[in-house]
């Protein structure tokens, strides 16, 4: 059986939910715009996570750690860009290259809107609304976030979004897990490359270049990179767990990042390349009362 609890803080920022299975365990926090954090299956640590407190907060806000991005993923140059016949400008949030970096959820607060448990599996869905207001996306819309967590391992993410406004938006998505590795140099990666994506000193994209042999041993190797996928199918494996991650994007863009100390790997699927809102490249645009759905499914052996 999966218990599910609610951790209670005075500042809604810091309230969390606590799920424990027979084989796992997790928080899911809605005040760091409903992020799966700290996920653990068969007492192999698997989603590297953050405390849900201040400290953690600063933390989350710094390497984004299973941050949900909408409605963009990575980064837009400048943080301009035109839609129709307007301009926009968004929050400059990357200071040191100048860009606007992981869209505009990461820091909200969703609400809790379902809590289902069964015997094997729990399924919890949160939502959050936005009013139109946000500097550079002054549209409404409505989010949710599904997340069904299972006793063998499987996860699966549903990100919903519905347009709630009078006028069409453009819009892509990502997600920013990282993967802990006791022993990354020796730990493989196996996915499917047609393209990685070169970029200048802002990590804004310049051209593409073919990928012709794509190491699967990491090794020495040091990734902040952007991939454009043959298939929407990665596999990572250490010597503790497998993780074989999935998703069903029509555009099939893929981020690989690699911390200073090692000990961690962020696999980040996108539905859209970086700069997205300038170069369209996987751009979707949703048109009012439209609604459109991306699933990520995670299964973890051991």
């Amino acid at each position: 059986m999966i218990k599910t609890e609610r951790i209670i803080h005075s500042d809604p920022k810091y309230s969390y939910l606590q799920l424990t299975g027979a084989n796992f365990s997790c928080k899911i926090a809605p005040g760091f715009g409903a992020s799966l954090q700290e996920y653990t299956y068969k007492e192999n640590p698997i989603i590297k996570g953050v405390s849900i407190d201040e400290e953690g907060r600063s933390d989350y806000l710094k390497a984004y750690s299973s941050a949900i991005l909408f409605p963009f993923a990575n980064r837009i140059q400048d943080g301009k860009y035109r839609f129709g016949e307007e301009e926009y400008q968004l929050e400059i949030n990357d200071v040191q290259n100048h860009n606007a970096i992981h869209g505009l959820v990461a820091d909200q607060v969703f609400e809790v809107i379902k809590i289902h448990e069964e015997s094997k599996e729990t399924i919890v869905t949160l939502q959050y609304e936005s009013d139109g207001k946000i500097k550079g996306f002054p549209f409404k819309y409505q989010l949710q976030i599904t997340y069904t967590i299972t006793t063998s391992g499987t996860i699966v993410i549903r990100m919903t979004v519905l347009n709630k406004d009078s006028k069409e938006f453009p819009f892509s998505m990502g997600w920013h897990p990282y993967f802990y590795t006791e022993d990354i140099a020796i730990s493989t990666l196996e996915t499917t490359i047609k393209n990685s994506v070169l970029c200048d000193k802002r990590m804004i994209p310049i051209t593409e270049e073919r990928v012709e042999n794509f190491s699967k041993i990491i090794r020495k190797q040091t990734f902040d990179n952007a991939f454009i996928l043959k298939e929407n199918r990665v596999v990572w494996k250490t010597s503790t767990y497998q993780m074989t991650m999935t998703h069903d994007s029509i555009n099939k863009y893929l981020q690989l990042y690699t911390p200073n100390d090692r000990q961690s790997i962020a696999i980040e699927p996108m539905t859209a390349n970086i700069d997205v809102f300038n170069n369209h490249q996987g751009l979707q645009i949703l048109a009012p009362g439209e609604e459109y759905q991306w699933t990520i499914q995670l299964q973890i052996n051991t």
